[in-house]
């Protein structure tokens, strides 16, 4: 049987997944805030009605760039709030990721 994802729907079941994976790793200095769903089809849920700036900016892409750049965005707010990759490029997911692997080993070793 396949099942379609409604608009509805896609929120409820985004949440279980981040709680499955994430829920026994997160405290209350951990917090997270999610705006917006993108799918790897491009296609858009908005998550907080009343805070759609990144909604907003995702629908403005064309459909075949938004996963891209959700990905790349997502990569972006993790080396910013773990203050890597300073000195590097950033506006490419693959170099980001690669720079990202450099830096955290020797991080890790120094605790």
């Amino acid at each position: 049987m396949t099942r379609t994802w409604t608009t509805k729907l896609l929120p409820k079941k985004r949440n279980g997944c981040f709680e499955d994976r994430f829920d026994d790793r997160l405290n209350e200095n951990n917090w997270n805030h999610q705006e917006c769903l993108v799918l790897s089809n491009g296609r858009l849920v908005n998550l907080q009605p009343d805070r759609d700036e990144l909604f907003r900016e995702a629908e403005q892409l064309p459909q075949d760039k938004r996963y891209k750049w959700a990905r790349l965005m997502a990569l972006q707010c993790v080396a910013s709030q773990h203050e890597l990759c300073r000195q590097t490029c950033r506006d490419d997911f693959d170099s980001l990721i690669s720079q990202i692997m450099l830096e955290v080993p020797p991080r890790l070793a120094a605790l």
